[in-house]
């Protein structure tokens, strides 16, 4: 890959959290700041570079929305992973975890990006401050965009504003007008960059001032923007689609943005990536994140490698097991077939957080069950090792994908290319080239997979499990080219939409938007089933099932078995902004789990 890790020195990167705290302070946006009193010069000296700095972290996120908002509620939704957290894959709501997401990013992110750009423009005569602003509307959209994907109709227009314009209740804007806003800035963005002008340079930590590589990436979130409209829209998202595409977007692997982390202010600070200190147990205790069992039977399938980047078996002190001797794409017993001691075992999506452990059971010699939460696993001397809750399923890969200097994605080449495929099988833009912008997408998500850190514990597993990596790569694109000539133009979309599922990994919060839009994976269009069927084998011999038996899976939370469509408005809003929140709530006919935001109704 042509990304180049941003190196940042440890003092600098501490100062900007300070400087975070004090924008999170003095910019206002909703209410219970009515009383802040506090000299307002103070703003006149915090660099706007830095302040850049601060919104690109933030955007990457904090431990807490980040554990909240993707992995237990949007990760597990879309079987991403699934958790002992079961909110999510348990379709329930819990305000504590819901409420995540909103409240840090307007607490934040938001007012560091209104108040940002209200002194950019301020002082911009002769057009000096132009690719500071465009760059900074760019960030804007991206932040308001997931806000708005994740609940809906969402303060916009008037948000961030309680400082400079003492709007401490701000309107909720429609989540159409919001789309068509965002499309707007993108498109004046775009054309607002200009080369040879001031940029936040060295303070960009996404593409350190380069302004061709800012307006590609400007014309490829228009381009995500367009798609996600195909639902509600189709003439608007086709005229979005061509210009962003006539406008030019990403070229390769070497336009993707991207955050680089370091290991500085701990846990809790924006400096590392925070889904790594959640998966790494630094952020309030262990996350109990796995790959669900849909994405590692999906992985097995397919033969795909990512399985060795973004899950590991570890033993019960948490330290990694690279096993050997083993069928690594080995799937489990289903119904009615024999035990198979299987090293790598998905965990199932239930809401049942200990329940859901059951594999099988034994029936003794007066016929009674026992329940069997543990199968066993191979350890490097080929020894059986009894698991543990640890190492029962898969976990999320705490070295590599799941490391606290993993890089954050905020858009990449493979999505780009995975949505013009998507464009082309739908008529949008002229057909000529889908199945190559196809592969090249594919390819492009195996690339990524180079800008993990501990490539050779990853490099390690997949020798050990008798795998050449770049073998398995070329075989993966060629199997999916021979399935593409043999499929129709219904299963071309199919296999776009799963491939960009799993692309988006570990970013639960894009794939639920994509998967409410494209409905793929088709599979999590399907109601949750109350029971599952486990075998029972006789003590002694689990090569012959007896018979079968019906456990409790799933209860149907709070959606009666419907798969979470949205997160609902904070507890915080509906007591402070309580008159602007019911009205957003009568505009979106509701304010459940299963309400659909604008984009989501079909026209």
């Amino acid at each position: 890959m042509r990304n180049t890790f941003i190196h940042i020195r440890k003092q600098f990167l501490s100062s900007l959290y300070l400087v975070s705290l004090c924008c999170v302070v003095l910019v206002g946006c909703t209410g219970g700041l009515e009383d802040l009193n506090e000299n307002p010069n103070g703003l006149d000296k915090i660099s706007p570079g830095q302040q850049f700095t601060t919104i690109q972290l933030h955007y990457a996120g904090t431990a807490h929305e980040v554990w909240r908002g993707n992995l237990i509620y949007a990760s597990t939704i879309v079987k991403h992973t699934s958790s002992r957290y079961s909110e999510g894959q348990g379709f329930r709501m819990l305000h504590t975890y819901n409420d995540a997401q909103w409240d840090v990013n307007y607490r934040s992110l938001i007012k560091n990006i209104e108040d940002l750009l209200f002194n950019l423009n301020k002082d911009n005569s002769e057009g000096k401050n132009d690719n500071l602003i465009a760059a900074t509307r760019v960030m804007r959209v991206l932040s308001y965009q997931r806000l708005t994907d994740m609940y809906g109709n969402i303060p916009y227009s008037e948000a961030g504003k309680g400082f400079h314009d003492r709007l401490f209740l701000p309107k909720y804007d429609t989540q159409e007008f919001i789309y068509k806003d965002m499309i707007k800035e993108l498109s004046e963005a775009s054309k607002q960059f200009k080369e040879g002008q001031k940029t936040f340079e060295s303070q960009d930590l996404i593409y350190k001032g380069d302004i061709s590589k800012w307006r590609r990436l400007t014309n490829s979130v228009k381009l995500r923007l367009g798609m996600r409209l195909t639902k509600i829209d189709n003439e608007l998202a086709a005229k979005t689609v061509a210009d962003a595409l006539s406008e030019g977007v990403f070229e390769g692997e070497g336009d993707n943005a991207i955050v680089n982390h370091v290991l500085s202010g701990g846990a809790w600070s924006v400096h590392e990536n925070s889904f790594g200190s959640v998966i790494n147990r630094l952020a309030g205790g262990d996350a109990w994140s796995y790959l669900s069992d849909f994405m590692v039977k999906n992985l097995k399938r397919n033969k795909d490698i990512r399985l060795f980047y973004w899950g590991e078996v570890v033993n019960e002190s948490y330290e990694h097991i690279t096993l050997e001797n083993y069928a690594p794409f080995a799937l489990q017993s289903e119904k009615g077939e024999a035990w198979k001691d299987v090293a790598i075992v998905g965990m199932p999506s239930s809401d049942l957080s200990d329940g859901l452990r059951g594999k099988y059971f034994l029936k003794d010699d007066k016929g009674n069950l026992t329940l069997q939460n543990y199968d066993y696993r191979v350890t490097q001397s080929n020894e059986k090792l009894t698991s543990n809750f640890n190492n029962s399923y898969f976990r999320v890969n705490q070295h590599c994908v799941g490391s606290r200097v993993a890089p954050t994605g905020v858009m990449t080449f493979d999505e780009v290319q995975l949505l013009k495929t998507e464009a082309k099988l739908r008529g949008m833009v002229a057909a000529q080239g889908a199945e190559e912008d196809f592969v090249s997408g594919l390819q492009a998500a195996f690339e990524k997979l180079k800008d993990y850190p501990n490539q050779e514990i990853v490099n390690k597993d997949i020798q050990k499990a008798g795998l050449s990596g770049s073998d398995y790569v070329s075989d993966y694109l060629n199997r999916k080219r021979t399935q593409w000539g043999q499929s129709t133009l219904q299963e071309r979309l199919e296999m776009v939409g799963e491939e960009k599922w799993k692309a988006f990994f570990p970013n639960g919060i894009e794939a639920f938007a994509e998967w409410r839009r494209s409905g793929f994976p088709k599979e999590l269009n399907e109601q949750e089933k109350a029971t599952r069927t486990l075998n029972i084998y006789a003590e002694g011999d689990l090569e012959t099932v007896v018979d079968t038996k019906a456990v409790e899976a799933h209860r149907g939370g709070d959606t009666n078995y419907q798969r979470i469509r949205r997160l609902v408005y904070p507890s915080s809003e509906l007591s402070i902004n309580r008159d602007n929140v019911q009205q957003a709530i009568t505009e979106m006919g509701g304010d459940k789990l299963i309400t659909r935001v604008w984009w989501d109704k079909e026209k």
